[in-house]
C-alpha cells in the first residue's frame, strides 16, 4: 500500500476496520490471510478442547458445565503449557485429552475444574508421568489432599 494512501486512511475518521488492519499488515509485511487462518485454527482447537472438557465434566458430575471467563482463561493457559511441554510435536487437542483422561481420580472427585487443573498443572503432569512409569496409583498424601480441598472450598 502506498504511503500516501495509508496517510489518507489514517486521517479518515470513517475508515473501516478491515482497511486499517490491511494497512497495518502491509506496513509490517505480514500476510493478513495467514494471520486470520492461524487465529481461526486456534479458535477451532480451543473449541475442541472446550467441548471435550465439557463432555467429560458432564459425564463425571452429571451436571452441565457453566462456562465462565475464568474457565476460558484457564483453558487457554493449559493449551499454551501443553504446547510448550510437547514442543509442538503433539497436537494440543490430543495432549489435552491425554491430560484429562489421565487426571488422578482425586482431582476428578475434588478439583475437576479448569482453573484447578491450570493452577496445579506442574504437579499433575509430574504425577501423571510418575504413574505412567509404574509408580503407585495414588502418591498424593492425605495432608496434601486436605489442603487442596480446603483451598477449593474457600
Amino acid at each position: 500500500m502506498e504511503v500516501q494512501k495509508v496517510k489518507e486512511l489514517l486521517k479518515n475518521p470513517n475508515a473501516k476496520r478491515a482497511d486499517l488492519k490491511a494497512a497495518l499488515a502491509d506496513a509490517y509485511h505480514l500476510d493478513l490471510h495467514a494471520l486470520k487462518a492461524a487465529k481461526e485454527m486456534e479458535s477451532r482447537i480451543f473449541n475442541q478442547c472446550k467441548g471435550y472438557f465439557s463432555q467429560q465434566y458432564q459425564n463425571h458430575t452429571q451436571v452441565p458445565l457453566m462456562w465462565s471467563a475464568k474457565d476460558a482463561g484457564a483453558l487457554k493457559d493449559i493449551m499454551k503449557k501443553l504446547n510448550q511441554l510437547t514442543e509442538g510435536k503433539t497436537p494440543v487437542v490430543e495432549a489435552f485429552q491425554y491430560l484429562i483422561i489421565n487426571l488422578p481420580d482425586w482431582y476428578k472427585s475434588h478439583g475437576f475444574s479448569l482453573p484447578v487443573i491450570n493452577g496445579k498443572f506442574n504437579e499433575l503432569i509430574a504425577e501423571i508421568k510418575t504413574n505412567r512409569n509404574g509408580a503407585s496409583k495414588s502418591n498424593v498424601s492425605d495432608d496434601y489432599k486436605a489442603r487442596v480441598l480446603k483451598d477449593l472450598v474457600s
